[in-house]
């Protein structure tokens, strides 16, 4: 029978700096009058409403105009309960005159800033009101993720400038926009001469590491990573020497940049298995040069049929030969990179993804998964999924260690945890899973505090290994998750927070 404590911990949500000027902006077109107003009636949500927003250049009107944003609230009968999103309905106008409230934040309470409504119709517009609400920080900003097609920035194997034990290294971050705040990049470390770790930053202070390797190892893992002000990132090496490989799957955008309209919220969800290739009547490996098609969608999550991308985390089990294995959008070119590798033989070796999706012939949104060599059993689960109406994503500049057994105790065998509150006004969390020092070979499983065991795993480990995995999960009502030690024996386990997804926090 396993057994359930609870553990508190804060995390101080520490926000991005970030900027765009004019210069940026100033081809960008003006859509006056774009779009039409579609009201929403649905009685179980507020109105609708129309704001200005004059603080700063967006792209989307020519200076020096401001914006007419229209607010919708949708009904989720999933999650049950309304969200508030900003549609694809814009007007560009000049400043409208005040008739009424605050106009400024000086005249506003500490503690609060002045938001604007437009009164009378936005074709029309009469005036604004000011009211004054809690001020949101920097760590708050509306932020949404872009996915891309996976590129490679780094590969260090291409100069033979691999890093040394105790090196830091700044990396330039090419074909991002400059308004670019964060990414979502998947750091492989290559061939190093002992075993170690990876740390990955906005900064050159190693807060938590970003992946643990063993030696002679090729070792993988997803993380969210600030940029510093010039649009770097820096990574250090502890332990040994390796090659390093770092591919971008995504990054983070600012509300009405010129790319808001190909942004994606998320949807936080309780883990979901997809694929399980061993648990067919006759299981069947997947092997090279014949993908598998995985449609997203789940009775038990309905909106998971809507995904345009989704986080997975990928798990390959059994591997006959050395192999890599990537997911992709169903019906697309595969990417020159991969999302997990494993030697050949290796028990069973995890990864969370950044997928994109795309409908199959039935419609039906599904990704791609492909083995690169040899034949190997692959296990697909789904931990969260994008929309473009959903949830605001928070990256904090560095990792922030939310929980680390080893100045507590190891989990017992088949023990789970409850850790949290991790931080006020969380929907979900993004975080960097690692367990260290296991009795036995076992797996960790991270899901939310109100749920039950998912049946889902996050991170698949040996005895006496140390491995880290990006995992993300919805959060219940305070702020908490579970852990669950899957593995016969005791294990340290230690959770660092990337960022969340939040509510929106302004209306």
């Amino acid at each position: 029978m396993s057994s359930i404590r609870t553990l508190g911990a804060v995390v101080v949500l520490v926000g991005l700096a970030s900027s765009c000027g004019p210069s940026e902006l100033a081809a960008s077109p003006t859509p006056d009058g774009q779009g039409t107003v579609e009201q929403h009636a649905d009685a179980r949500c507020p109105p609708d409403f129309w704001t200005q927003d004059c603080s700063h250049s967006h792209g989307l009107c020519k200076v020096p105009t401001c914006h007419l944003h229209l607010w919708t609230y949708d009904y989720s009968a999933e999650k049950g309960r309304c969200f508030l999103k900003k549609t694809d309905t814009y007007v560009c106008a000049p400043p409208l005159p005040n008739c009424g409230g605050c106009t400024s934040n000086a005249q506003c309470p500490a503690g609060q800033e002045c938001h604007q409504k437009v009164v009378g119709d936005p074709t029309n517009p009469v005036c604004t009101t000011g009211i004054c609400k809690e001020r949101r920080n920097a760590s708050a900003e509306r932020l949404a993720i872009v996915p891309v097609t996976p590129f490679r920035i780094v590969d260090t194997r291409s100069n033979g400038e691999r890093l040394s034990d105790g090196e830091w290294r700044q990396f330039a971050v090419p074909r991002l926009p400059s308004w670019a705040t964060a990414m979502v990049i998947n750091v492989t470390v290559v061939d190093p001469d002992g075993a170690g770790f990876v740390s990955v930053s906005a900064e050159n202070v190693v807060r938590a590491s970003t992946l643990n390797f063993g030696a002679f190892s090729t070792t993988a893992n997803l993380t969210v990573v600030g940029l510093d002000a010039g649009g770097q990132i820096s990574a250090v090496v502890g332990g040994a020497s390796a090659d390093v490989v770092m591919d971008v799957v995504g990054y983070t955008t600012l509300e009405g940049a010129a790319d808001w309209n190909r942004s994606l919220w998320f949807n936080s969800i309780t883990p979901i298995r997809l694929l399980d290739t061993r648990a067919s009547d006759v299981p069947t490996m997947v092997c090279a040069g014949s993908p598998v098609k995985v449609n997203v969608g789940h009775p038990a999550s309905p909106g998971l049929r809507n995904a345009r991308s989704l986080f997975a985390n990928i798990t390959v089990v059994s591997p006959t030969a050395s192999t890599f294995v990537r997911a992709y959008a169903w019906g697309s070119s595969p990417p020159g990179t991969s999302s997990v590798n494993a030697a050949a033989g290796a028990g069973a070796v995890p990864n969370l993804a950044l997928v994109n999706t795309a409908p199959d012939e039935f419609g039906n949104r599904s990704i791609a998964v492909e083995v690169g060599a040899g034949c190997a059993h692959v296990v697909v689960d789904a931990m969260g999924y994008f929309t473009p109406d959903g949830e605001p994503v928070t990256v904090l500049p560095t990792p922030q260690r939310t929980f680390d057994s080893r100045t507590w105790r190891p989990l017992g065998a088949g023990e789970t945890i409850v850790v949290g509150p991790i931080a006020s006004g969380l929907s979900g969390g993004m975080f960097n899973l690692t367990v260290t020092a296991p009795a036995a070979a076992g797996f960790l499983s991270i899901y939310p505090a109100d749920s039950e065991f998912p049946g889902t795993s996050n991170l698949n480990f040996s005895a006496g290994e140390t491995r880290a995995v990006m995992a993300a999960t919805r959060l219940d009502g305070a702020g908490r998750v579970k852990i669950t030690n899957g593995a016969p024996g005791p294990v340290h386990v230690i959770l660092d927070q990337l960022g969340g997804f939040t509510p929106d926090p302004r209306f």
